[in-house]
C-alpha cells in the first residue's frame, strides 16, 4: 500500500458503516477500509481513492486517521487491543495514541 498520508482507515462497512464511508469518498477523502465480512469490501474495491486492506494491521499501517463503525465497545476494545486484550497490540500494529 502507499504512504499512509491523509488515508483514512475506516473499519465497520455495515448498516450504519457503508453510508458513511461512501459519504468521505464523496467528499473527496481517500479510504483504506477494512470489514471482517470480505464481501462487504467488494463494492468499495473498485471506487477510486480506495484501498481494501487485507487485515487491521494492514490497515493500521496505512492510514494516518482511523474510524470504527462497530456494533459494541467489546468489538470496539477486540479491534483496538487484539484477542488477549492488550494494548500493546494497538502499537504494534502501527496504530499510535491520539496526543492531546
Amino acid at each position: 500500500m502507499n504512504s499512509s498520508a491523509g488515508k483514512i482507515g475506516f473499519v465497520g462497512i455495515g448498516a450504519m458503516g457503508t453510508p458513511m464511508a461512501a459519504n468521505l469518498i464523496k467528499a473527496g477523502y481517500r479510504l483504506v477500509i477494512y470489514d471482517a465480512d470480505r464481501e462487504r469490501t467488494k463494492t468499495f474495491a473498485a471506487m477510486p481513492g480506495v484501498e481494501v486492506a487485507a487485515n487491521l494491521v494492514e490497515l493500521g499501517r496505512s492510514s494516518s486517521t482511523v474510524i470504527t463503525m462497530l456494533p459494541d465497545g467489546r468489538i470496539v476494545r477486540k479491534v483496538l487491543c487484539g484477542e488477549n486484550d492488550n494494548f500493546q497490540d494497538c502499537v504494534a500494529a502501527g496504530l499510535k495514541p491520539a496526543r492531546p
